[in-house]
């Protein structure tokens, strides 16, 4: 599969696979939705015909669409393209199995920058020109679906610390916005982004927090002018180990976009402090500006003030509801902690002086500094304590807006989902009267993440659509490669594939402009299960190994990602590195502080085992993973189909092991608690089970009758739902001698023979029953090449005969459907 580039000529045509636009002339051609998907699906798969019912899956999110939709969709297709059904010059059609994109494809560049109305080449604006504000910064707060919550199958929804929304007084205190009002487009020619202020290195270390403090203090006040800006978290998200004073303009400019920089310096002086700043524009032209000032927050207030009058604009007013010690102190502890060095801001803050002790803004850095050490009921009395002061003091809009999203990631934590969301509706009307960009926009991030999770699909994909707003409003590149990567894993869990990887590349693409994050670990992870649940075993590895060059260790070390990469060697057939991984992955994961991945540690060992067919060892490791589901940090909805999983193992193991009777009461106690969730996937599990214990049981029409019932539930499943599915119910057929019924089923999963094994066996062993030798010939040849370590079936090795006649109707109980050597 092709990951890169995403600019595309062929013809008289352009395709940009990220921007989702396909131009032809220089015209933008307008499509549907459905039609791109379609097209970004078949170009981005060029190297292989693609099959009808994965298209109709890519593109509708389930297998069985009509042949009537899928012909309508490629007659459109190739209108959009300018091919026809009989030249095919861009598109052909496969007989009898699907299409492939056969046009040739010359890569092209993309497009640079993420504000589409600003010109070719940016020059520092004459005076007269206007800037349009633009809100810039972001601190760290709670997020709800931060990181961890990109790894949909070993944790769906988590909760990390994340730089996200700065201090803004000022803008809080501009004129609110009625109830309910959107909040307002910006736009600027030019996009300015302030760098790390470069210090004197005369200065000793007690000084070391002017580099970021007065860089948010100048790029807040150029903000507050109007001045449309990049937000201080991108920049400084492009420190490598945390060496701020590092970052230069040209990977400013590459990662955001931005086209005029500001570089300032400051250095001591015998009666103060001298600011010098310098404003560059991407054709080399500098205008320079210099401060003294008593004090560096007064220096760079100023500084700030003569670059706006520079570039056109009025200087705001001073006020700011602060003490001058407070705003010190303030602007010390973000800059310890937009530095990553807590220690330092943990310091500051139980250093904290008895006239600022009552301080609301210094009380929620606190409760986030507590809510990162894991003192999750000290953060809520803080953050509470803010609320509850609100009628003795009323904080500030940003102060206010702060603590309810901490209060709402902590209610989503403990499973109080309500309550999350009345906060998050809270802080969402805040933040839009207030004209807080980012927070609005994280917030709704974060709300539309929790309506995922609760399958309110239509209010996600509503609330991730302002928010992306939002963000694209705000240049906030880093945090709109976030949202897509957040939102493309919630689409991984609804099926939504051909959506999912489109958002998935795009956000990789943009956090790879930056360093290493939780985020593009995750965003790989996540790649890589869309990979496995689309039956592309070998897509994910090369996934895996695309990560392992951009990350190195860090990819190593987080298991939370590493363990989809084990899924994919296990679903490879690479068995051996599998279990080496397993074993590291064990003596780095605690239990007790890592419950969520050590259950998906401890169901991935058992899948390994029933593989392996150690059935003893595969019992008892998904007997833990069933029984992990009543402790309390993994008793959330959110981990069930990890939870699911385990049990369809357990019973698989134990009928294996001719344990009939206790895989009935483990099929019983696993329907009985899959009955109390509403979940499709864990429903079609349930079914399946009890299907395949029926037909242990020799209760042949019972078993017909489940996997039927199983099969019917397939309609909106994912190609790995239905493979598991048609792969266990027609090796039973084949059993029990039901040829005709078996090629029905089996047919369901031809289009994945060549990728995936236990398609490939199953398709081989339907040959090998009707006694097709130069078909099962070429089908075992197929299997044999993505059998890795694993061993096929001693009788699928035998010459085939003419069919035998069907056996009694009880059925077969040995190697039932998908528990065989083959697994």
């Amino acid at each position: 599969m092709h990951a890169s580039p995403s600019v595309f000529r062929f013809g008289n045509c352009r395709l940009d696979l990220a921007a989702r636009e396909l131009h032809r002339d220089g015209q933008l051609v307008p499509m549907s939705p459905k039609v791109f998907d379609c097209l970004a699906w078949l170009v981005e798969h060029r190297d292989r015909a693609v099959g009808r019912d994965e298209l109709g899956a890519a593109v509708w999110g389930k297998a069985d669409v009509t042949d009537n939709q899928l012909d309508q969709l490629i007659r459109s297709l190739r209108r959009v393209v300018n091919d026809t059904g009989s030249g095919q010059d861009v598109i052909r059609t496969v007989p009898r199995f699907g299409y492939r994109w056969v046009a040739e494809l010359r890569p092209d560049a993309p497009d640079v920058g993420p504000v589409k109305a600003e010109p070719p080449a940016a020059v520092l604006p004459p005076p007269s020109l206007p800037l349009i504000a633009s809100p810039r910064t972001r601190r760290r707060l709670h997020v709800i679906g931060g990181a961890g919550a990109l790894v949909v199958v070993l944790v769906l929804v988590g909760i990390v610390l994340s730089p996200l929304v700065r201090r803004d007084r000022d803008e809080a205190a501009a004129a609110p916005a009625a109830a309910g009002a959107a909040l307002e487009p910006v736009s600027g020619p030019a996009r300015l982004a302030v760098l790390p202020v470069r210090i004197d290195g005369s200065l000793d270390s007690e000084w070391a927090w002017l580099r970021l403090g007065l860089m948010d203090l100048i790029a807040t006040r150029l903000h507050e002018g109007g001045l449309a800006s990049v937000p201080s978290s991108n920049v400084i998200a492009l420190a490598k180990n945390g060496a701020v004073e590092a970052v230069d303009a040209a990977a400013v400019r590459a990662a955001t976009g931005a086209r005029v920089i500001v570089s300032p310096s400051v250095r001591k002086t015998p009666t103060g402090w001298r600011l010098h700043v310098e404003v560059t524009g991407t054709d080399g032209d500098t205008r320079e500006v210099e401060v003294h000032a008593g004090d560096a927050i007064a220096g760079a207030r100023g500084a700030a003030d003569r670059v706006l009058v520079l570039l056109g604009r009025t200087p705001g007013s001073d006020a700011s509801g602060t003490t001058l010690d407070e705003e010190m102190l303030i602007r010390r502890i973000d800059a310890a902690m937009d530095g990553h060095d807590d220690d330092t801001a943990r310091q500051l803050l139980d250093a904290t002086p008895p006239a600022l002790g009552d301080s609301l803004p210094l009380r929620v850095r606190k409760a986030e500094m507590e809510a990162a050490a894991g003192r999750t009921e000290a953060a809520r009395t803080l953050l509470q304590s803010v609320l509850d002061d609100r009628a003795r003091r009323p904080p500030d809009a940003q102060t206010h807006s702060r603590a309810l999203f901490g209060l709402a990631a902590l209610d989503f934590l403990d499973n109080r989902n309500d309550a999350a969301r009345d906060r998050l509706n809270e802080t969402i009307r805040i933040a839009q009267q207030a004209h807080l960009s980012l927070i609005y926009g994280t917030a709704m991030r974060s709300r539309a993440i929790l309506h995922a999770v609760e399958g309110n699909d239509t209010q996600a994909d509503g609330d991730f659509a302002q928010a992306r707003i939002a963000m694209e409003l705000a240049g906030d590149t880093l945090g709109l490669a976030e949202l897509e990567a957040s939102q493309a894993g919630t689409l991984i869990t609804r099926h939504r594939f051909a959506e999912a990887q489109t958002l998935q590349d795009r956000a990789i693409a943009r956090l790879e402009r930056f360093p290493p994050g939780d985020f593009l670990r995750a965003a790989f992870g996540n790649k890589i299960h869309l990979h496995l649940a689309m039956l592309q075993p070998h897509d994910a590895l090369l996934v895996a190994a695309h990560a392992r060059i951009m990350l190195g260790s860090a990819w190593d070390t987080d298991w939370s990602a590493r363990l989809h990469e084990v899924r994919a060697l296990i679903a490879s057939g690479r068995l051996d590195q599998a279990q080496r991984d397993l074993d590291a992955a064990a003596a780095a994961i605690d239990p007790a502080r890592q419950a969520d991945l050590y259950s998906a540690l401890l169901a991935n060992r058992a899948q390994l085992a029933l593989v392996r067919e150690d059935w003893a060892a595969a019992i008892a490791l998904a007997t833990r993973v069933t029984e992990l589901r009543a402790a309390s940090a993994l008793s959330s909805p959110h981990y069930a189909r990890g939870h699911s999983g385990g049990w369809r193992v357990l019973t698989q193991a134990l009928r294996r092991q001719g344990a009939i009777a206790e895989a009935a009461l483990q099929t019983q106690r696993f329907a009985a608690w899959a009955g109390t969730l509403q979940d499709p996937s864990i429903a079609l599990q349930v079914r399946l089970s009890e299907a395949e214990q029926a037909a242990a049981e020799r209760r042949t029409d019972a078993a017909i009758a489940g996997f039927e019932q199983a099969l019917a539930l397939t309609g909106q499943a994912a190609p790995s739902e239905i493979a598991m599915v048609a792969v266990a119910y027609g090796r039973y057929l084949i059993e029990i001698g039901r040829l005709t019924e078996a090629t029905r089923v089996v047919g369901r999963v031809a289009q994945w023979v060549d990728q995936e094994y236990q398609c490939a066996v199953l398709q081989a062993q339907l040959y090998h029953a009707l006694g097709q030798q130069p078909a099962w010939k070429a089908a075992l040849a197929k299997a044999r090449d993505l059998a890795g370590e694993r061993t096929l079936p001693a009788a699928l090795a035998i010459w085939p005969t003419a069919p035998a006649p069907a056996p009694a109707a009880s059925g077969a109980v040995t190697a039932v459907h998908g528990e065989s050597a083959a697994r």
